[in-house]
C-alpha cells in the first residue's frame, strides 16, 4: 500500500489510448456472455459504472484500481465479478455492497482493500471482506449457498481460472503499461505505486504460466513478452534504491546520432497524430495507415538495435567487473575465519567472546551471501566456488519460508534487520540483522537470476541482427523456471547501505578489545572486506539496471515490429470509421510514448556523465509529458552541453576543474601481508575511500580528484632486470566534495607495463590515462589491484602512489599541492 496518489485523469487518458488500440479490447464484446456487462479501464468508480451500465445478469469489472462509494451501494445483478489490484473506499471510509438479486454472488480478486468493505447478498447480514494475510492475489467469494461465509483462495489454479479471461488479461496489460509510465517519473511515490502494480502483474502472470496446459488457446508468446517486460520493470523499481550512479562511456558523435534518430521518430509520430486528429483526410489516412506503420517500423528498428548492441557491450564489461569484485571479496573473506578464531580465542570473558563471535559471523555470512548473489546475477552459480552456494541456498529457504507463511511481507524482515544492525552489538541484534541480510541477498539473487535468464533470451533473439531477429523468443520457459518475483523485495533499501551498517556493528563489537593485538589484524582485513563488499553491492544493482534496460528495449522492438499486423487485426474487427480512427491514434500515441521513454534514457546517460565530472546535476532533462518542440529543444541542449562537458568547458557556472600534481598515498600494512601469492605471482589489493584522512590532509579538506597519471613506487625491494606490473581499478569509484560522498560505476581501468630499472631506483612505473578530454578519468577512491607479473614483490614493504590530474576545489579549503 502507498499513500501517494497519482493524477488518475492523466493516467486514464494514456490508458484510453491503449484500450482503443489493442485487439484484446476489441474482442471483449464478442466474447462477453449474453446478458452480462464488462467494464474495463485503469481506474474506475463503481458508482459511475452502475449509473452508466445497462441492467445485466452478471456485472464484470476489470480494472487496476476501483473506487467504491462510502455508505451502501445497491447492485442489481445475479453475479458480480471484480478484478482489481486495489479496491479503495472513498475517503478511506466504510462501504457496504448490496447485491440484491435472488441467488446472487460476489467475487473479488485483489491485492489490497483500502478502507472498510463489506458485502450483503439479498437480505442476509453484511459480511466483512478482509484479506487473509499478505499473500497476493487473493480471491474473496460470497455466494447464495453460504451467504454468511467468506471463502478465500490464493492458489495458482484458482487465480489462473479467473485470470485467463480477455478482460482480466486486458486489465493486466493496462496495469503493466501504466506502471512503465510511473517508473519513468521521479520520486518515491510514483516508484512505490509502480512497484505495487508490477507485483500484481507478475503474480497473476506467474499463476497463468504455471497452468499453461489448461488454457492452450491463449497467446502465450504475447503473455510471456508482457511478463518479461513487467519483470524487468519490477526489478528496476528495486534498483532505484541504489546509491550508485552508472556512467556509460559516451562519444559526442554517437550520442548526437542516437538523439537525432530518436527525435526523427518523435517528429514522425507527432506529425502523424496531428494529421489524424485534424480529420482532414480520414479515409486516405486510414487507407494508408498500414503502410505508414511499416515505414515507422523500419525507422524505429535501427536505433533500438543500436541500443541493444551498445547494452551488450556494457553488460559484458560490467559482468567482468562484478566477477572480479566478487572473486576478490571471496578471497579476502576466506582470510577472516582464521583471524576471527584468533580474536575470539584471545577474549577471556565468555559473554564477550560469544558477543564478538556472533557479530563477526554475521558479517562473514553476509559477505558470502553477496558473493553468492553475484554468481546468481552472472547466471552461473558455480562460477564462484566455496561456501557461498550453501549459504545462499539457506538464505533462499529462509526467505521462501517467510513468503509461504504470508504473515509478514519480506520488506518487514529487511527493515527489522537493518534497524537491528544499527543498534549496539548484542546477540539478538546480530541474529535479526543476519536474517534481514539473508532476505535482502536472496531477493537480489532471485531478481538477478531471472533477469540474467531473460536478458540471455534477448541476446539470442538479436544474435543475427539485422539480417534476422526472433521477435517471439522463448521467454515463457525462462519465466516458468524463475521464482515468482512478486514475492521478493529489496525493501526499498540499497544493499550497500545494509552492508555498511553491518560492518559498523562488527567493528563496534570488537572495539572494547583494542588492547588485543589480534584486533588490529582483524580490523585491517575487515576494512578490505568492507570496500569489496560495497563494490559487489553497487555492481550488482547496476548490472541489474542494464539487464532491465535490455529487456525493456527489446519489448519496444517487438511492439514496432508487431504494429502493422496488429493494425490489420484491428481494422478487420472495427467496422466504424471513428473506431478505426481512434484505434490508429491510440497506436501512434503508444509508439510515441515508447520513443519518448527512449529519449529519456539517452538523456539520462548524458546527465550521469555530467554528474560524474562536476558532482552537480545538469539543468537539462526530458520527460514523457513534454511535447515535440520542447523535447527537441532539450535534446539539442544536451548534445551541445555534452560537447562542452567532454572538453571540460561547461556552459553553466560550475566549480572550476584545476590541474594538480604531487599528491601522494602510501599503502602499508603491519598486521597482515601486503602481497598475497597466486601461482608464484604477487598481488596487492587495497582500497582508498572517499574522505580518506591522509589525502584530505593534503587537500585542505575533502575534494574530488580525477587522475590522469599515477606513479607507483615499490618500497623496500631491490629490482634486478625487467619488471612487469599490472594495475587495475574496479570500475566502482567514489568521489567526495566536502561532506557529500558519492558512488559511481563505470569502466574499469586495466593496464600492463614493462620497465627495466637498471641500477635499481625505487621508481618502478607510471600509468597515463590517455583521455585528452579529461572525461571518465578514474578517481583514486576505488579498489586497486597491483600485480607483479615479473619482479621482486616478496620484499616490498610499502607501495607509494604519486598522483596528478584534475580536482574540484571545495569551499572550505584548497588543494595543498597544485600546478
Amino acid at each position: 500500500m502507498t499513500s501517494w496518489q497519482p493524477s488518475w485523469n492523466n493516467l486514464n487518458a494514456i490508458a484510453a489510448a491503449f484500450l482503443e488500440s489493442t485487439p484484446l479490447a476489441a474482442s471483449i464484446i464478442s466474447v462477453t456472455p449474453p446478458g452480462s456487462y464488462v467494464a474495463t479501464g485503469l481506474q474506475l468508480d463503481l458508482g459511475t459504472i452502475l449509473s452508466t451500465a445497462p441492467a445485466s445478469n452478471v456485472l464484470v469489472v476489470a480494472v487496476d484500481t476501483l473506487t467504491v462509494p462510502a455508505g451502501t451501494t445497491r447492485i442489481s445483478a445475479t453475479g458480480v465479478v471484480i478484478f482489481a489490484r486495489s479496491v479503495q473506499v472513498a475517503g478511506g471510509g466504510s462501504s457496504s455492497l448490496n447485491v440484491s438479486d435472488a441467488g446472487a454472488s460476489l467475487q473479488l480478486m485483489t491485492a489490497e482493500i483500502i478502507g472498510s468493505l463489506s458485502v450483503t447478498l439479498g437480505t442476509s447480514a453484511a459480511v466483512p471482506f478482509v484479506l487473509g494475510g499478505v499473500k497476493s492475489p487473493q480471491i474473496l467469494t460470497l455466494d447464495a449457498s453460504a451467504p454468511m461465509t467468506l471463502a478465500i483462495k490464493a492458489d495458482s489454479v484458482s487465480v489462473a481460472d479467473i485470470m485467463h479471461s480477455p478482460w482480466c488479461l486486458l486489465s493486466l496489460q493496462l496495469t503493466s503499461a501504466i506502471a512503465g509510465v510511473l517508473a519513468d517519473q521521479l520520486g518515491a511515490g510514483p516508484n512505490a505505486l509502480a512497484d505495487l502494480m508490477l507485483r500484481w502483474v507478475t503474480a497473476n502472470g506467474a499463476a497463468l504460466l504455471a497452468n499453461q496446459a489448461s488454457f492452450p488457446a491463449l497467446d502465450w508468446a504475447d503473455i510471456a513478452s508482457m511478463m518479461a517486460s513487467a519483470a524487468a520493470l519490477l526489478v528496476s523499481t528495486q534498483t532505484v534504491a541504489s546509491g550508485a550512479v552508472y556512467v556509460p562511456i559516451l562519444s559526442t558523435d554517437l550520442y548526437q546520432v542516437q538523439v537525432n534518430s530518436i527525435l526523427g521518430l518523435a517528429q514522425i509520430y507527432d506529425s502523424q497524430i496531428d494529421a489524424l486528429q485534424s480529420r482532414q483526410n480520414v479515409e486516405r489516412d486510414l487507407a494508408q495507415f498500414g503502410a505508414t506503420l511499416g515505414a515507422i517500423n523500419q525507422q524505429s528498428a535501427g536505433p533500438l538495435l543500436t541500443r541493444l548492441q551498445s547494452l551488450a557491450n556494457e553488460t559484458g564489461m560490467l559482468e567482468m567487473q562484478l566477477l572480479d569484485a566478487a572473486v576478490q571479496l571471496q578471497q579476502i573473506t576466506a582470510t577472516l575465519p582464521g583471524l576471527q578464531q584468533a580474536l575470539t580465542d584471545a577474549i577471556n570473558d565468555q559473554f564477550q567472546r560469544e558477543l564478538v563471535s556472533t557479530a563477526i559471523s554475521t558479517m562473514f555470512t553476509l559477505a558470502s551471501l553477496y558473493v553468492g548473489g553475484a554468481a546468481s546475477i552472472l547466471g552461473d552459480p558455480e562460477v564462484l566456488a566455496g561456501s557461498s552456494t550453501a549459504i545462499m541456498k539457506a538464505a533462499l529457504e529462509i526467505t521462501k519460508s517467510i513468503i509461504d507463511t504470508a504473515s509478514v511481507p519480506v520488506q518487514a524482515a529487511i527493515a527489522d534487520g537493518v534497524q537491528a544492525a544499527a543498534q549496539a552489538p548484542s546477540s539478538t541484534a546480530s541474529v535479526t540483522a543476519l536474517q534481514g541480510g539473508q532476505v535482502l541477498a536472496a531477493s537480489v539473487a532471485s531478481f538477478g537470476g531471472a533477469m540474467n535468464a531473460l536478458y540471455e533470451v534477448v541476446g539470442t533473439a538479436i544474435a543475427n541482427a539485422p539480417a534476422e531477429i526472433v521477435y517471439a523468443p522463448d521467454f515463457a520457459s525462462k519465466l516458468a523456471a524463475a521464482p515468482n518475483l512478486s514475492s521478493f523485495s529489496t525493501g526499498g533499501l540499497d544493499p550497500v547501505t545494509y552492508w555498511n551498517v553491518v560492518v559498523i556493528q562488527t567493528e563496534a563489537a570488537v572495539q572494547p578489545h583494542m588492547d588485543l593485538p589480534e584486533v588490529a589484524a582483524y580490523l585491517t582485513a575487515v576494512k578490505l572486506v568492507a570496500t569489496y563488499g560495497a563494490a559487489v553491492g553497487d555492481l550488482q544493482m547496476k548490472l541489474l539496471d542494464l539487464f532491465t534496460d535490455g529487456v525493456s528495449t527489446f519489448a519496444q522492438l517487438q511492439t514496432v515490429y508487431q504494429a502493422k499486423a496488429e493494425w490489420g487485426h484491428l481494422e478487420s474487427m472495427l467496422t466504424q470509421q471513428d473506431q478505426q480512427l481512434q484505434a490508429a491514434i491510440g497506436m501512434l500515441q503508444r509508439g510515441y510514448l515508447d520513443v519518448k521513454r527512449s529519449l529519456v534514457s539517452a538523456v539520462d546517460n548524458y546527465r550521469a556523465a555530467f554528474f560524474y565530472q562536476w558532482l552537480q546535476h545538469s539543468n537539462i532533462s526530458v520527460d514523457v509529458s513534454m511535447d515535440y518542440v520542447v523535447l527537441a529543444q532539450q535534446a539539442q541542449l544536451s548534445i551541445d552541453s555534452l560537447v562542452n562537458v567532454l572538453s571540460g568547458n561547461p556552459s553553466k557556472p560550475l566549480r572550476p576543474r584545476q590541474d594538480f600534481n604531487g599528491i601522494s598515498y602510501t599503502v602499508v600494512r603491519d598486521d597482515i601481508p601486503l602481497f598475497i601469492e597466486d601461482n608464484g605471482i604477487g598481488q596487492a589489493q587495497w582500497s582508498i575511500t572517499a574522505g580518506d584522512a591522509w589525502l584530505s590532509a593534503q587537500l585542505g579538506g575533502n575534494t574530488a580528484l580525477y587522475l590522469d597519471e599515477v606513479t607507483f613506487i615499490l618500497e623496500g625491494a631491490t629490482q634486478v632486470g625487467e619488471v612487469e606490473l599490472q594495475v587495475a581499478t574496479s570500475g566502482r569509484y567514489e568521489s567526495m566534495i566536502e561532506n557529500s560522498n558519492l558512488r559511481f560505476v563505470s569502466q574499469a581501468v586495466l593496464m600492463s607495463n614493462f620497465y627495466n630499472p637498471g641500477t635499481p631506483p625505487q621508481f618502478i612505473s607510471s600509468w597515463k590515462f590517455a583521455d585528452t578530454a579529461a572525461y571518465m578519468m578514474p578517481t583514486p577512491y576505488t579498489n586497486w589491484t597491483l600485480t607483479v607479473q615479473r619482479g621482486d614483490w616478496q620484499n616490498v614493504t610499502a607501495i607509494t602512489m604519486t598522483m596528478s590530474g584534475k580536482f574540484l576545489p571545495n569551499t572550505t579549503g584548497k588543494l595543498a599541492v597544485a600546478s
